[in-house]
């Protein structure tokens, strides 16, 4: 099994302590590539047109991660709410069948272009509220554990 996270910006401070934690215990189970893409910087109150442009640029370079190989996992509070053991479950299924390359994409501050996420092959919501994009790699990398764990019949989900 092959976890890719791409993220638009780095972890920093104690959500990059958080996620180096997880990312070791899932390098017990699945070999996690992460890969931390430039946030498109831009100043004060962008108008609608300046966010869809930097959205665009910001799909672009996670499109140069994708190999085409992977199923993609666009995270998004619109998307499907998922348990923990149905993530497990989808996560096991797709390997079964072979598709054993996953690659979750987390956007900026102002999420993900709208292209990326209708080309994507889910897109999974982590609540219905707004997480900080820092803070939702963090609860990714816990539930993919978890859901490695579950995988597994281990005692970490309870």
């Amino acid at each position: 099994m092959q976890l890719k996270l791409i993220c638009i910006g780095k972890a920093k401070g104690p959500y990059r302590e958080l996620s180096r934690e997880y990312e070791k215990r899932i390098d017990r189970y699945a070999r996690l590539v992460v890969r931390e893409l430039s946030e498109v910087k831009y100043s004060g109150s962008p108008t609608p047109g300046e966010i869809s442009q930097i959205l665009q640029r910001e799909a672009t370079a996670i499109r140069r991660e994708l190999t085409g190989r992977e199923l993609v996992v666009a995270l998004d509070a619109h998307g499907t709410s998922i348990s923990s053991v149905e993530l497990a479950e989808w996560i096991h299924s797709h390997a079964a069948e072979g598709r054993s390359q996953v690659a979750f994409v987390i956007g900026g501050s102002l999420g993900l272009d709208e292209n990326l996420k209708r080309e994507a092959d889910f897109t999974l919501s982590l609540s219905a509220m707004t997480l900080p994009h820092q803070l939702a790699r963090v609860v990714l990398l816990e539930q993919l554990y978890r859901a490695l764990t579950i995988i597994r019949n281990e005692p970490y989900h309870k």
